[in-house]
């Protein structure tokens, strides 16, 4: 297909403006292939799409803070400064207060429902909500915690 300068800039833009949207959303990218079209068009779309892999690889690692047992300190600054999104989603759709469950944070869990107003119904791609990944880990205190802070 021949297609016009101005119409490959729309297309980039497009292609862009739909991978930082379904990123957003937490789907999983690293699987969608580059090597489809084989024009110098192609090539660049290819270029981008490793970019945003790269970039959701990088959000996936930041997640990584409480698998680390890192102080709930510096979990705070690196949610105040940006660097840590509240929203932020790993692979498997969990994203920081399944996590804190899952990894008996309790201390985190505690921080992220008194100060940031984070709901327990969050689900994640299976529907489960924070409590249930908390059993299905076998995370006794947040599951403790959870079950109190309910009642």
């Amino acid at each position: 297909i021949n297609v016009y300068r101005d119409d490959q800039i729309r297309i980039s833009h497009v292609f862009c403006r739909w991978l930082t949207m379904i990123t957003n959303w937490g789907v999983n990218i690293q699987n969608l292939r580059t090597d489809l079209y084989h024009d110098e068009m192609g090539e660049k779309m290819g270029e981008k799409l490793n970019n945003f892999k790269a970039k959701q690889r990088a959000k996936w690692a930041e997640l990584d803070i409480i698998k680390k047992d890192i102080p709930l300190q510096e979990i705070q600054e690196a949610v105040e400064n940006g660097s840590l999104s509240l929203h932020a989603v790993d692979k498997n759709g969990l994203c920081l207060v399944h996590l804190a469950a899952a990894y008996s944070r309790v201390d985190v869990l505690k921080w992220l429902t008194d100060s940031k107003n984070v709901d327990f119904e969050q689900r994640d791609y299976a529907s489960r909500n924070v409590l249930d990944i908390a059993r299905a880990s076998k995370a006794n205190h947040s599951v403790t915690w959870i079950e109190e802070r309910r009642a």
